[in-house]
């Protein structure tokens, strides 16, 4: 999820839904398209929009547009590549791709209910193809259908992997599916694939942190993790865990910031008051943390995004049990008296 500060944000992530590698390469334009992809694997994406603009318009068909398409929003173009998928489906409007890209710029704008509906279709018209499963997995997730978003990503990503091992994002889905089973070499492993295919997307870097930190390498892992937050900047779940990473390395102050951060940035996240019930409870500031914790218990079932429902529940246990445990006030003795 995005969530624009003030709804302006001077950079937005596209997750990249589009596998460039497999366009069609025929016709008198074809070492024009392959010189693009060339240039656009090694990182010269302003170069390769331009030696698109050299083929004629007489001749941009629907894997021209989504090919730029999907560029485009690999530097957040979205305005210019809206109009491209829009030339796409003009032509041909179940062309899947497409209605993946659709999908993804309206879960990056919060419209998720807008987002469901063009990757239904895609599904439909591509029922073997993996792209289309990992777009519905967001899509669904936005719409806080988090089963079903569990398991359309678990299907897409293995699906992905086995067809085609050079797209960042199964790799990334797969390392969160082996963290959640504690296999954590075998998820640093999945996360190291993805940073190596796609240097800009934040997440396989918060993955690889969080695998590191189980693993006992607590300043290795901070360090992947403040890498995830600068491509990701008002991401309130990353400003939380580099506040939890800072306080376990006992860097008192950082920690504290990073959790005031994404208390402004989303207001429905429990996460940051929960930590930073933590920290105050850590540095003897009791009614703060009280009042923390409270916070985080009444935020809880906003947390749908996040949380299956089940483990909702156990938050709440859990938050419970710690204010518990919090004895500094004193309320126990006074009840008795």
């Amino acid at each position: 999820m995005v969530r624009p500060k003030d709804a302006v944000q001077w950079a937005l992530y596209y997750p990249p839904l589009f596998d460039y590698r497999t366009t069609r390469l025929t016709g008198p334009d074809s070492p024009t398209l392959t010189r693009v992809i060339q240039r656009y694997e090694q990182g010269y994406v302003f170069e390769a929009l331009t030696e698109l603009d050299t083929v004629s318009t007489d001749r941009r068909d629907v894997p021209y547009f989504t090919l730029r398409a999907g560029m485009l929003l690999s530097i957040g173009r979205v305005d210019y590549a809206q109009a491209d998928i829009s030339d796409a489906l003009n032509v041909n409007p179940d062309n899947g791709v497409d209605l993946d890209l659709l999908s993804v710029i309206a879960l990056v704008n919060n419209d998720n209910q807008e987002a469901l509906q063009p990757v239904h279709r895609a599904v439909e018209r591509a029922p073997d193809s993996a792209i289309p499963g990992i777009a519905l997995s967001y899509a669904q997730q936005g719409a806080f259908q988090i089963v079903q978003a569990s398991g359309s990503a678990q299907d897409a990503a293995q699906l992905a992997v086995e067809r085609n091992d050079k797209l960042s994002c199964p790799h990334t889905i797969l390392g969160f599916v082996r963290l959640t089973a504690l296999e954590f070499k075998k998820a640093a492993t999945a996360f190291q694939q993805a940073i190596a295919l796609d240097q800009a997307d934040p997440l396989p870097r918060l993955g690889l942190g969080l695998a590191k930190i189980r693993q006992n390498d607590l300043e290795a892992g901070r360090r992947k993790i403040e890498i995830a937050t600068s491509l990701d900047l008002n991401n309130s779940i990353m400003r939380s865990y580099l506040g939890k990473s800072y306080f376990e390395e006992k860097r008192r102050g950082l920690d504290e910031t990073q959790y005031e951060m994404p208390k402004e940035l989303d207001p429905h996240d429990p996460t940051p008051w929960f930590y930073d019930a933590i920290r105050e409870q850590f540095v003897n500031k009791p009614i703060e943390a009280l009042h923390d914790y409270q916070e985080s218990i009444r935020l809880n079932d906003d947390r749908a995004v996040y949380r299956g429902r089940l483990l909702l529940h156990e938050d709440v246990a859990t938050r419970g049990a710690t204010v518990g445990r919090n004895n500094n006030l004193g309320f126990d003795q006074r009840g008795k008296g």
